[in-house]
């Protein structure tokens, strides 16, 4: 496990075999991990890094979403978890897929390890939230697209933030299951904080080019996905969308898009529309909140 140190709080710890990525924010009260790794292992290898840099102790877990190759080295590390209420939901239903508790960093070779350390959150929040230790900063940022729970952490006084995998970087994102309209605003919200140093999910760390890049990716697959849904509703006729049946009638392609819309009264084409204002690459500075707005103090020390 290698440890690239960002600024004068902040490190990247980067496991080697996994390329997974966590994070650690050292401060005169005690260090913030952020995610905690694939399994109960690496976070003891972790655990042996953190030493090597600091005497102060871990005193909070941060999981970025719920995703297990982040979250599995939860339950070795005897402190607060914070996450998004969304994340802390999934963590259940992951723990309870397994049959109950965590297992608090024991090894479960048995199972294939895919319960391992499935520990839930102690601290959850919904929006945005921050966190103060040692009188450090970090913003506990929503930022859903990749999973509904997903957070960045930021470090404005050093600038930089934590992404996982909202951010990929020399990879394409992986879309499956995501919400690309939702990626999308959360990544142009990010872009406004302008980190000096973005560590991703996996990888190297990424710089404000690398965002860039990525926004870039995201807006032109948004707008073929919008291009194909609309491509897919003149074939099938206008009168498919305006049946009253809603998803069942429409095609795939406008289901998934009517589904990113998250209902409230957006319809199709009011969707289609704000779709092709980003691929456009327009300003979506209305489309999202200061880092800030409605943020809530989720706990100090």
């Amino acid at each position: 496990m290698e440890i690239v140190k960002l600024s004068p709080s902040a490190y990247q710890l980067h496991d080697t075999t996994s390329c997974v990525n966590v994070g650690l924010v050292v401060t005169s009260d005690g260090a913030v991990l952020i995610d905690t790794g694939s399994s109960a292992d690496m976070a003891r290898k972790i655990q042996s890094r953190i030493r090597e840099v600091t005497e102060q102790p871990v005193v909070y877990v941060i999981s970025s979403h719920w995703h297990p190759e982040h979250t599995r080295g939860n339950g070795s590390f005897d402190v607060p978890v914070i996450a998004h209420q969304a994340c802390r939901a999934r963590m259940e239903q992951h723990k309870q897929a397994c049959g109950g508790e965590s297992t608090h960093g024991q090894s479960d070779a048995g199972t294939g390890g895919g319960c391992e350390g499935t520990a839930r959150s102690t601290i959850s929040f919904d929006h945005d939230g921050y966190l103060y230790v040692g009188g450090t900063l970090l913003e506990l940022i929503h930022v859903p697209g990749h999973t509904e729970g997903s957070i960045a952490v930021h470090l404005p006084s050093e600038g930089v933030l934590f992404a996982s995998d909202t951010v990929f970087v020399g990879t394409p994102p992986v879309l499956d299951h995501s919400d690309p309209v939702r990626w999308l605003e959360s990544l142009a919200r990010l872009e406004k904080l302008h980190a000096s140093l973005i560590v991703p999910g996996q990888g190297r760390v990424a710089c404000p080019d690398d965002l860039s890049h990525l926004l870039l990716y995201l807006r032109s697959q948004v707008a073929s996905l919008e291009s194909e849904a609309m491509r897919e509703a003149t074939t099938r006729g206008d009168e498919s969308r305006e049946s009253g049946r809603g998803d069942r009638t429409l095609p795939p392609g406008m289901v998934r898009l009517n589904r990113a819309a998250r209902g409230g009264g957006r319809n199709v084409g009011d969707e289609g529309d704000r779709l092709a204002r980003l691929a456009a690459g327009g300003d979506s500075s209305a489309l999202v909140e200061d880092s800030l707005t409605g943020a809530k103090r989720i706990a100090s020390r």
